[in-house]
Protein backbone atom coordinates (compact mmCIF):
# COMPACT_ATOMS: atom_id res chain seq x y z
CA UNK A 1 0.00 0.00 0.00
CA UNK A 2 2.69 2.48 0.50
CA UNK A 3 4.52 2.03 -2.77
CA UNK A 4 1.06 2.73 -4.38
CA UNK A 5 1.08 5.63 -2.03
CA UNK A 6 4.24 7.30 -2.97
CA UNK A 7 3.77 6.43 -6.59
CA UNK A 8 0.36 8.53 -6.83
CA UNK A 9 2.21 11.31 -4.79
CA UNK A 10 4.63 10.83 -7.04
CA UNK A 11 2.81 11.06 -10.33
CA UNK A 12 0.22 14.15 -8.85
CA UNK A 13 3.74 16.10 -8.38
CA UNK A 14 4.51 15.84 -11.90
CA UNK A 15 1.10 16.49 -13.00
CA UNK A 16 1.42 19.92 -10.87
CA UNK A 17 5.11 20.90 -11.94
CA UNK A 18 3.63 19.98 -15.23
CA UNK A 19 0.14 21.89 -15.17
CA UNK A 20 2.54 25.20 -13.67
CA UNK A 21 4.47 24.88 -16.10
CA UNK A 22 2.34 25.27 -19.02
CA UNK A 23 0.02 28.07 -17.09
CA UNK A 24 3.70 29.99 -16.93
CA UNK A 25 3.88 29.43 -20.38
CA UNK A 26 0.46 30.93 -21.51
CA UNK A 27 0.97 33.89 -18.79
CA UNK A 28 4.60 34.47 -20.70
CA UNK A 29 2.46 34.52 -24.42
CA UNK A 30 0.09 36.82 -23.15
CA UNK A 31 2.87 39.26 -21.63
CA UNK A 32 4.56 38.92 -25.20
CA UNK A 33 1.10 40.00 -26.86
CA UNK A 34 0.51 42.75 -24.48
CA UNK A 35 3.60 44.07 -25.29
CA UNK A 36 3.32 44.14 -28.86
CA UNK A 37 2.66 46.98 -31.30
CA UNK A 38 0.11 46.89 -34.09
CA UNK A 39 2.33 44.97 -36.25
CA UNK A 40 3.24 42.33 -33.44
CA UNK A 41 6.51 44.11 -33.06
CA UNK A 42 7.78 43.60 -29.21
CA UNK A 43 10.51 45.46 -27.36
CA UNK A 44 14.15 43.60 -27.72
CA UNK A 45 17.19 43.83 -26.49
CA UNK A 46 18.87 45.44 -29.96
CA UNK A 47 22.09 43.65 -31.78
CA UNK A 48 25.29 45.09 -30.75
CA UNK A 49 26.58 46.92 -33.68
CA UNK A 50 23.34 47.21 -35.37
CA UNK A 51 22.82 50.45 -37.16
CA UNK A 52 20.08 52.38 -36.01
CA UNK A 53 16.95 52.98 -38.91
CA UNK A 54 18.40 49.22 -40.67
CA UNK A 55 16.03 46.22 -40.76
CA UNK A 56 18.29 43.24 -39.45
CA UNK A 57 17.13 39.41 -41.25
CA UNK A 58 18.16 37.15 -38.66
CA UNK A 59 18.57 33.33 -40.53
CA UNK A 60 21.28 31.32 -42.13
CA UNK A 61 22.81 32.77 -44.92
CA UNK A 62 23.22 30.56 -48.07
CA UNK A 63 20.75 27.88 -47.08
CA UNK A 64 18.39 25.93 -48.74
CA UNK A 65 16.30 25.58 -45.39
CA UNK A 66 12.68 27.08 -45.54
CA UNK A 67 13.45 29.90 -42.96
CA UNK A 68 16.69 30.88 -44.99
CA UNK A 69 14.51 31.11 -48.24
CA UNK A 70 11.68 33.54 -46.37
CA UNK A 71 14.92 35.84 -45.20
CA UNK A 72 16.25 35.68 -48.73
CA UNK A 73 12.54 36.83 -50.12
CA UNK A 74 11.97 39.41 -47.32
CA UNK A 75 15.41 41.20 -48.02
CA UNK A 76 13.88 41.46 -51.77
CA UNK A 77 10.98 42.40 -50.87
CA UNK A 78 12.11 45.05 -48.35
CA UNK A 79 14.80 46.33 -50.66
CA UNK A 80 12.39 46.22 -53.90
CA UNK A 81 10.25 48.79 -51.13
CA UNK A 82 13.00 50.77 -50.48
CA UNK A 83 13.59 49.66 -46.83
CA UNK A 84 17.25 49.24 -45.98
CA UNK A 85 17.79 45.97 -44.32
CA UNK A 86 21.02 43.72 -43.74
CA UNK A 87 20.50 40.05 -43.45
CA UNK A 88 22.89 37.98 -40.68
CA UNK A 89 23.39 34.92 -38.93
CA UNK A 90 24.59 36.31 -35.35
CA UNK A 91 22.77 38.25 -32.95
CA UNK A 92 25.15 39.27 -30.04
CA UNK A 93 23.18 41.92 -27.51
CA UNK A 94 24.85 43.89 -25.43
CA UNK A 95 23.52 45.85 -22.01
CA UNK A 96 24.25 43.43 -18.70
CA UNK A 97 21.68 43.88 -16.24
CA UNK A 98 19.05 44.76 -18.47
CA UNK A 99 15.11 44.36 -17.83
CA UNK A 100 14.55 40.46 -17.05
CA UNK A 101 11.02 40.56 -19.15
CA UNK A 102 13.12 42.47 -21.78
CA UNK A 103 15.31 39.84 -22.08
CA UNK A 104 13.14 36.80 -21.68
CA UNK A 105 11.27 37.97 -24.59
CA UNK A 106 14.59 38.20 -26.94
CA UNK A 107 14.81 34.87 -25.83
CA UNK A 108 11.64 34.32 -27.41
CA UNK A 109 11.54 36.30 -30.44
CA UNK A 110 15.45 35.15 -31.46
CA UNK A 111 14.66 31.15 -31.06
CA UNK A 112 11.31 31.74 -32.96
CA UNK A 113 10.27 30.73 -36.60
CA UNK A 114 12.64 32.15 -38.91
CA UNK A 115 13.66 34.69 -40.35
CA UNK A 116 13.98 36.88 -36.88
CA UNK A 117 13.39 40.52 -38.34
CA UNK A 118 14.84 43.78 -35.41
CA UNK A 119 13.70 46.98 -35.96
CA UNK A 120 15.29 49.74 -33.32
CA UNK A 121 14.66 47.93 -30.48
CA UNK A 122 11.50 45.93 -31.38
CA UNK A 123 11.65 42.50 -33.33
CA UNK A 124 9.25 39.32 -34.40
CA UNK A 125 9.77 36.11 -35.74
CA UNK A 126 8.31 35.63 -38.96
CA UNK A 127 6.58 38.45 -39.58
CA UNK A 128 4.82 38.81 -43.02
CA UNK A 129 6.91 41.68 -45.41
CA UNK A 130 4.12 44.18 -45.19
CA UNK A 131 4.46 43.75 -41.88
CA UNK A 132 7.83 45.20 -41.50
CA UNK A 133 7.36 47.50 -44.31
CA UNK A 134 4.42 49.16 -41.90
CA UNK A 135 7.05 48.67 -39.30
CA UNK A 136 9.47 50.38 -40.34
CA UNK A 137 7.17 53.55 -42.02
CA UNK A 138 5.31 53.69 -38.68
CA UNK A 139 9.17 54.25 -36.80
CA UNK A 140 9.80 56.87 -39.92
CA UNK A 141 6.90 59.43 -38.85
Amino acid sequence: MTAKTLLAAACASLLGVHLWHSHQQVVFARQLQAMADVDGFVPVAPPANARPGTVVILAPINCPRAGAQRAAALAKYLTAHGVPNVRSNEYAVTGVGADALLMKATAAIATGTLPVVLYNGRGEDNPAPWRVVDEYRGAQR
